[in-house]
């Protein structure tokens, strides 16, 4: 019975860390879509809640290379991309030609970008840290 038990926890294990991978392959997919949307970004800081909405993970702001708020392009004085509410858009919302190379078939989903950031971000990766403008230490995902 123990060399049983033994094969269910190594099993365990080998699929929790292929989850994990898998998760870290969905923060890069996200990151370049991002990359894409705003092409003058160089990072992304995330909104990672513990105590309002439990493990959750949200896009919070886009920043240049000198650490400036970044909106991204604009039509009419607005952003086309709304780095605050973009995150919330299904994927199908976004451009084809930037989700389909990165999501395949699922670029029609009504999924969203966070969504998929929460998925990894309870599947237990680690969002890397660094100084994002006046918020010292949020997690961020660099996008170029």
């Amino acid at each position: 019975m123990d060399a049983t038990s033994t094969d269910v926890i190594t099993e365990m294990n080998l699929a929790r860390a292929a989850l994990k991978q898998n998760a870290r392959m969905v923060v890069k997919a996200v990151g370049a879509v991002l990359g894409q949307l705003y092409p003058e970004g160089k990072y992304v800081s995330l909104i990672c809640r513990e105590s309002d909405r439990p493990d959750t993970a949200s896009i919070g702001a886009v920043h240049d290379a000198q650490h400036r708020s970044h909106i991204g392009p604009t039509r009419k004085g607005s952003a086309i991309y709304p780095p605050s509410r973009v995150g919330d858009w299904p994927l199908r919302r976004l451009p084809k030609r930037i989700t389909r190379q990165h999501f395949g078939p699922h670029a029609d989903s009504d999924r969203t970008l966070n969504e998929l950031l929460t998925e990894a971000y309870r599947a237990g990766i680690t969002l890397p840290y660094g100084r994002t403008g006046g918020l010292p230490y949020s997690p961020r995902i660099e996008i170029r």
